[in-house]
């Protein structure tokens, strides 16, 4: 398995300029850059919300097994969250932490631990009240870091810069993973006023005053109405532009969530497609880390495998299951490649037909234009994330922004300058493609998109 150092990403984190005062044509590398040293170093982060949940009492099954951590591991994510293990039975000695991270170790994984006495022992930052909660983590190479808290409100900011604190205190190479609302919620769930908003009052402010090494945010832009006509939300690319901008600015690593299921009436449970776009249009705002909400299902969904996420309430496997673990595989290939360039900006492409997009719309700051390209047609709306590696190489992520679920295929024409082929990642795979007089030309089924290196 490979290194999880996309944790903390510091090295990674010294953004280049904004995309529009590139060099000159000849300036461009004829040669392939080399990222091989990296592909044992760095890591697209892969999470999962809801580990294999314990059994709370005596006749319950018990979905803590080797089998269920064996399955993550084969499925791709490289850290699981607990969340039901504080009311899991302890077995043969060990409380369901222990339990969990001994059979995460076994699959080569990594766990975010939940432990309610956390809070306490952190703030009070007292080594004999650590070694008390924590102590009997530490034995584990599996123990990630600690899921300290979900979606908080800048009331609780206060405590989790003291738990941060703590925790840095004795143990600064793990994570403290904490996740924010998305734009969505209301100004009361935030803990702003009616006047205040989310970039600049809640994302900006948890990142000054918590010190927290990340930023992790959920949104989940997949909407269907009663009568089955799927849309999605008007602020998704807003909320992916706040969050990559504010994570750049404060010289850290973002990670998003994927909506992996469907939680109530008005959301639709994902196809291998919709999946794919979630996490390319992250990619192409430069996330380092997607995450799926959830892994298994929680209890009250019950066996109802069109709602349920990767797994079953009741730990059967289902088609999302199957979706998310090539879509890993895919993103696996070539993630130490990715993850050597980082993002400058993005540029929403109307399609020729098209006049307007109400999610482009929302963004603040998009790309007018990039500097290596010099004109992009489209017959449908595509994004372009732009990139650079430190030695100024480009690089760009290019998506079909059409609502996966009404299969529009898109045809893209690229002209670049100073470029003669590209080496061209797509579902994983490396291929390198001629581009005469700098012209390429992509055409990406619904959800998909292709991550591309241009050479002169």
């Amino acid at each position: 398995m490979k290194k999880k150092l996309i944790s903390t990403m510091l090295a990674l984190c010294m953004f280049l300029p904004i995309v529009g005062c590139g060099g000159k044509e000849g300036d461009y590398t004829k040669e392939e850059p080399d990222y091989n040293s990296y592909e044992d170093t760095l890591q697209m982060h892969i999470g999962g919300w809801v580990s294999p949940p314990p059994a709370q009492k005596e006749g319950e099954t018990d979905y803590c097994t080797q089998e269920n951590y064996n399955d993550i591991a084969d499925f791709g994510i490289n850290t699981i969250y607990g969340l039901y293990e504080p009311w899991g039975m302890t077995i043969d000695g060990k409380n369901a932490n222990e339990r969990a991270l001994g059979y995460a170790e076994k699959a080569g994984i990594g766990f975010y631990i939940r432990d309610f006495a956390a809070g306490v022992a952190l703030q009070e930052a007292d080594q004999t009240t650590f070694d008390e909660v924590f102590g009997k983590y530490l034995a584990y190479d599996s123990f990630a870091g600690i899921m300290a808290t979900d979606e908080p409100s800048t009331a609780a900011f206060a405590e989790i810069t003291a738990m941060r604190k703590g925790w840095d205190k004795f143990i600064p190479e793990k994570d403290f993973y904490v996740n924010l609302f998305p734009t969505y919620a209301m100004p009361n769930q935030l803990g702003i006023s009616d006047t205040e908003n989310y970039r600049e009052n809640y994302v900006r402010r948890f990142l000054d005053e918590t010190g927290v090494k990340f930023l992790s945010y959920d949104h989940y832009p997949l909407l269907v109405d009663g009568w089955g006509n799927g849309s999605l939300t008007v602020d998704y690319l807003f909320n992916l532009e706040v969050c990559a901008e504010e994570a750049r600015d404060a010289g850290v690593p973002f990670w998003t969530f994927l909506q992996a299921m469907s939680y109530d009436n008005a959301t639709r449970c994902p196809t291998e497609q919709e999946l794919r776009w979630q996490v390319l249009c992250s990619m192409a705002f430069g996330a380092q880390g997607y995450q799926y909400f959830c892994y298994w299902t929680p209890p009250g969904q019950g066996d109802n495998v069109a709602k349920s996420a990767c797994v079953t309430e009741y730990g059967e496997k289902t088609p999302v299951w199957y979706a998310g673990q090539k879509i890993n595989r895919e993103i696996l290939k070539f993630d130490h490649v990715y993850l050597n360039y980082e993002w400058q900006g993005l540029m929403p492409v109307l399609g020729e037909e098209n006049t307007k997009n109400r999610l482009y719309n929302m963004m603040e700051h998009p790309l007018q234009s990039i500097d290596r390209i010099r004109s992009v047609k489209s017959d449908q709306d595509v994004i372009i994330g732009a990139f650079k590696d430190n030695g100024g190489n480009d690089a760009f992520m290019v998506v079909n922004f059409t609502d996966p679920g009404e299969n529009q295929v898109c045809t893209a024409e690229i002209e670049m300058k100073g470029t003669s082929s590209v080496v061209l990642y797509r579902d994983g795979e490396r291929s390198v493609v001629e581009a005469k007089g700098g012209k390429l030309s992509l055409e990406m089924e619904a959800g998909n998109g292709a991550f591309i290196i241009p050479l002169q």
